[in-house]
């Protein structure tokens, strides 16, 4: 209902906004015991944060926008 095109042109005419959007859910999760380090075959180590956005987007379906180590270190 507000983001019908005569209701958006009037709250962005108000807010002198340039767009509007319907808001987006956002979801955190912290995963257990995930190491800040792998070794591939050859003894060289990989990019832990490419592994979790690749494996992440094969469960979900969905690519993350953040992924971070926890401050706490690993559980």
């Amino acid at each position: 209902l507000l983001l019908d095109e005569d209701n958006k042109n009037k709250i962005l005419g108000i807010c002198g906004g340039a767009d509007l959007c319907a808001p987006e859910k956002w979801y955190r999760y912290a995963v257990k015991e995930v190491p800040y380090s792998f070794q591939g075959v050859g003894g060289h180590p990989l990019d832990v944060r490419t592994l979790i956005e690749e494996e992440v987007a094969t469960q979900t379906k969905v690519t993350p926008c953040d992924i971070s180590e926890s401050r706490h270190g690993v559980d």
